[in-house]
């Protein structure tokens, strides 16, 4: 109610003026404002300045903290735990080696977080040697039997032979028992 009242007064204030003397006159406008121009007033509208659209940097700024919060994630404990190990627990010392205890392979780095390493993620060195040799033994076994196919395609060839050796031998009393047997139907239906 406060608000409407002082526009009330306002408009008051600025008063309509009836100009009654004339009908040509009654066009005029009922609202006479102060400090209006009639001059035309640029605006800046022109030139083609005009808004330009570019590509949301959403995806890019999400990406960023992302990747931030993930390394943070990652190597502030990280920092943390190296910098525990070497200030508390220190490098591995050499030391005798007692009687019949076979060190491992992993025993002889020289930081507490490489021998972790050695430990868990990489395969002792005999393990991968033995890998590799099956590795080669199947490829020597395959080579052998290629050879050995070679062979006898060479002395089928020599001697004219024929395939004999794609087939697996099938007994010949399963072949009559076959043949029987389709002789038998045919004669059930009518065939001859």
């Amino acid at each position: 109610m406060v608000v409407l009242s002082a526009l009330r007064s306002s408009c008051w204030q600025r008063c309509i003026t009836f100009r009654l003397s004339g009908s040509s006159k009654l066009s005029q406008p009922l609202l006479r404002t102060s400090g209006v121009s009639k001059e035309v007033v640029q605006r800046m509208g022109a030139h083609k300045h005009v808004m330009e659209i570019t590509p949301s940097r959403f995806e890019w700024v999400r990406f960023k903290n992302e990747l931030h919060f993930y390394v943070m994630l990652g190597a502030v404990p990280l920092g943390l735990l190296t910098l525990f190990v070497n200030l508390f627990i220190g490098k591995a010392e050499l030391a005798d080696i007692p009687e019949g205890y076979e060190p491992k392979e992993w025993e002889y780095s020289s930081s507490p977080i490489t021998q972790f390493i050695h430990k868990m993620w990489f395969e002792p060195l005999q393990k991968s040697y033995e890998k590799k040799m099956h590795v080669l033994h199947i490829e020597n076994e395959k080579r052998k039997q290629l050879k050995l196919e070679a062979r006898v395609k060479d002395m089928m060839r020599q001697n004219q032979d024929y395939m004999g050796w794609y087939y697996i031998p099938v007994s010949k009393s399963l072949i009559d028992r076959g043949r029987e047997y389709r002789e038998n139907v045919t004669k059930d239906l009518g065939r001859s």
